[in-house]
């Protein structure tokens, strides 16, 4: 289980009223992309600063584990879940992770050497469908949650983008600060 896991936030970069935000002809675009600082403050005028929608793209050893299918109406909302998992030290059994407005659900299920994630999705004979991914060593899924969580953080205080007070970004800086304490 030597193997690396990248996590990457991307921002919703088209709304079916407004088009593209971007000149970016993508539906989604990496907070490391230039136009996302555009695309998050268009999202966020759209829906008055309180939701900004996208997905957390997940690699473990260069396969696609979490990607734009698992899409959020509200990527503060499932950051606030992954969090939670590095405060609680992942000492349960299993972790369900918010996908605001998505009818699929995730999970983060522990096993023996580590967790998995499972992906709950339902078909169109509204059937309930499950994939599962490979074992993730837990300190390893650990760090990559608090260093992408900072990350995504980061990009929404620093850069130009506006939430509303009733956001969860004010929670969320907060949680950050305690994932910091906990590891000084």
């Amino acid at each position: 289980m030597n193997k690396k896991i990248k996590i990457i936030t991307y921002i919703t970069n088209f709304v079916p009223e407004l088009g593209f935000l971007t000149d970016q002809k993508k539906n989604f675009v990496a907070i490391s992309h230039p136009s996302a600082e555009l695309a998050a403050q268009k999202l966020l005028n759209h829906e008055e600063g309180d939701y900004l929608s996208g997905y957390i793209k997940i690699i473990d050893d260069d396969q696609v584990i979490v990607s734009e299918k698992e899409w959020t109406g509200e990527l503060l909302e499932t950051w606030a879940d992954l969090s939670y998992i590095v405060l609680d030290r992942a000492s349960e059994k299993k972790y369900p992770i918010e996908l605001l407005d998505n009818p699929t659900t995730l999970y983060l299920v522990k096993e023996e050497e580590g967790y998995f994630f499972e992906i709950e999705k339902v078909t169109m004979e509204n059937n309930k469908e499950f994939i599962q991914s490979s074992v993730v060593d837990t300190e390893k899924l650990l760090e990559a949650i608090s260093v992408s969580y900072k990350e995504f953080l980061t990009f929404c205080t620093e850069r130009a983008v506006t939430f509303s007070a009733e956001s969860l970004l004010h929670s969320s800086v907060q949680t950050i600060k305690c994932l910091q304490d906990k590891r000084a």
